[in-house]
């Protein structure tokens, strides 16, 4: 019978590849590995180590699971397991699916208040998740104008962008300067001409 790890992948393994494509047009890369009816198999066989996914990771403990979202029954890859150990889901004629359990690996957004001040230097958000609660920078004389890609000019970002980068990312306050305005009161007095404002 054949034991199918069902997994994302950039790497090529030399037993039997099968793409296939599925929700949103994500390209998987299935393969297949021959195991003998009731024989033992160790799952570092089918270890983690050769598979990768950008800005995730597997964890030994819970690296292979029996649903694609990860609801079903997890199982270790350093472990030995019998081809009975899958129960109902196995006869002698019956192929297993196992799915790469993958956690996001947790990226560091920190803050440049990029001339102003703000209370919360950096937070961590998981790969491909929201940035959630943004701080509020303070500068005197300036208000703000909300955190961007780059020092000037650059994307805006917001509590909705979604953490994509592996190496973390910065994000710096823009400023727009505040316009006070003065008035001269000269009770009978000259005002010179070069006093701001002056006309």
């Amino acid at each position: 019978s054949a034991f199918l790890l069902n997994r994302y992948s950039d790497l090529a393994i030399n037993n039997s590849i099968i793409q296939r494509t599925g929700a949103n047009d994500t390209t998987y890369t299935d393969t297949w590995y021959s195991v003998s009816y009731n024989s033992a198999f160790n799952l570092t066989n089918y270890t983690s180590a050769n598979i990768s996914r950008t800005g995730y990771y597997i964890d030994a403990a819970t690296a292979w699971n029996t649903r694609a979202d990860g609801s079903g029954t997890s199982y270790n890859q350093d472990t030995d397991y019998a081809w009975t150990t899958f129960g109902s889901l196995t006869t002698a004629t019956t192929d297993v699916i196992l799915y790469a359990n993958w956690t996001p690996n947790p990226y560091t957004l920190t803050f440049n208040p990029n001339g102003g001040q703000c209370d919360t230097a950096s937070k961590t958000v998981n790969y491909e998740q929201a940035y959630g609660t943004l701080p509020t920078p303070t500068r005197d004389g300036y208000t703000f104008d909300g955190w961007f890609t780059e020092t000037s000019g650059g994307t805006q970002i917001s509590a909705d962008t979604i953490m994509r980068t592996i190496d973390g990312t910065t994000v710096y306050a823009h400023w727009t300067p505040i316009t006070y305005y003065i008035s001269y009161t000269l009770q009978g007095g000259t005002n010179h001409p070069n006093n701001p404002g002056y006309s």
